[in-house]
């Protein structure tokens, strides 16, 4: 996903954390958050509202309440550009459609894009994954054991 371009841009921060799962995009974003003394948005807590709300049940429930957690989460992207505010926003964007949306959110709202790309290897992804899956902070609504 790229925002970027040659022109300043004015108007607020926006760090946009992406990445595969496991690759510590969440870690990472809290402590941004936390240094910067700035709002986080991440797709996992509305996805694990839903839950909360919904309940949960197989993998398509979870990838469906995954496009409603996206869904929603560009809602509040939106909301915080309206109102003229820095914050970080994460999730596993998929680049094409992300960057598209965040494209037009931009030529309503000029802001100042940062873009962190979380990465790791594959072992260390599929290492993190597992224990994940088998973590008792893990919302089991992600059914990450399947």
């Amino acid at each position: 996903m790229s925002l970027t371009d040659e022109s300043s841009t004015p108007g607020p921060l926006v760090v946009v954390v992406a990445g595969a799962p496991g690759s510590g995009k969440t870690t990472l974003a809290r402590h941004l958050a936390t240094a910067l003394t700035l709002p986080l948005f991440t797709k996992d807590t509305i996805k694990e509202t839903l839950f909360d709300t919904l309940g949960w049940g197989d993998r398509a429930w979870s990838r469906k309440l995954g496009t409603a957690a996206v869904a929603i989460l560009f809602g509040c992207v939106e909301a915080e550009l309206a109102a003229g505010r820095s914050f970080i926003v994460e999730s596993n964007f998929q680049p094409a459609h992300a960057a598209a949306d965040f494209h037009a959110l931009r030529a309503r709202y000029p802001f100042q894009p940062c873009v962190v790309y979380c990465h790791a290897e594959e072992e260390v992804l599929l290492a993190r994954f597992a224990a994940r899956a088998h973590s008792a902070d893990r919302h089991p609504g992600h059914v990450d054991r399947e």
